[in-house]
């Protein structure tokens, strides 16, 4: 019988977002809502998640345009 392997996701959250980028937490949804950085990766009700290649790439696009 094999093993089944699943995929380990590292998710981070709108304070780990806002504490990375040294920005109030409220920065981060505004940046949301203007489509500033990418939409969730995990939402159910009030909580929000990303994966956190999701931000790592993010930070990477930014890099490269400044």
């Amino acid at each position: 019988m094999s093993e089944v392997t699943v995929p380990q996701f590292e998710f981070i959250t709108v304070a780990d977002w806002a504490a990375n980028l040294r920005v109030s937490k409220r920065q981060i949804f505004r940046w949301i809502a203007e489509r500033v950085i990418p939409d969730y990766d995990f939402s159910c009700g009030k909580t929000r998640r990303w994966h956190r290649t999701t931000y790592q790439n993010w930070v990477e696009t930014q890099k490269g345009g400044k």
